[in-house]
């Protein structure tokens, strides 16, 4: 849905801030259902950046912030820690943080969230072995026929997925169920 249809850039530093937070803006090609200003995504992605300083602080872990700001979302990614207390199992505490930036930042601006939390560059990592599934499932479909489910994703990886889906032709890409099980399925057209 809208979640689906941002876009990510990369970007290069324009400032450091607080802890050690590195700064970047970037653009997209493609807007929002619902376009924020840059400056409610920079006032959003600093509030998020708060909310994970203070989550930091209170478990006691090292760790800096690096903020990035695109057309249509945000970035928060805590560098430097050496242990993954904070991704967890297959990702699944980095998605507890994330759900909880999701529903801070959402009761606070009274709209959808548009940060996504990252630790390390896990979910850059995570992207990439998706994408490179999808290529081996797309591969699989158009020789075999036979549809293909990936694993469970979340909105925003999905959203990249469906896109790498849609440069081969003779494949589509749907997505079934529900959170957090939802995930995809790549068949003939």
């Amino acid at each position: 849905a809208e979640e689906e249809q941002d876009e990510q850039r990369d970007t290069a530093p324009r400032a450091t801030g607080r802890r050690g937070e590195a700064r970047t803006a970037g653009a997209s090609s493609e807007a929002s259902s619902a376009p924020v200003s840059a400056e409610e995504l920079d006032e959003e992605a600093e509030a998020a950046a708060d909310l994970l300083e203070g989550l930091l602080d209170a478990m006691d872990l090292p760790g800096d912030l690096r903020i990035s700001v695109q057309e249509a979302h945000a970035e928060v990614e805590v560098i430097g820690l050496e242990e993954g207390v904070l991704i967890g199992r297959r990702g699944q505490t980095l998605d507890a943080v994330q759900e909880l930036v999701r529903t801070a930042m959402q009761r606070r601006f009274e709209r959808r969230s548009r940060v996504l939390v990252d630790v390390d560059g896990y979910r850059a990592r995570r992207l990439e072995k998706l994408l490179e599934r999808a290529d081996e499932a797309v591969e699989e479909v158009l020789d075999t026929g036979e549809p293909q489910r990936l694993e469970p994703m979340d909105s925003i990886e999905r959203r990249l997925v469906h896109q790498r889906v849609a440069e081969t032709a003779g494949v589509v890409s749907t997505s079934h169920g529900r959170e957090p099980s939802r995930r995809i399925v790549i068949e003939r057209e």
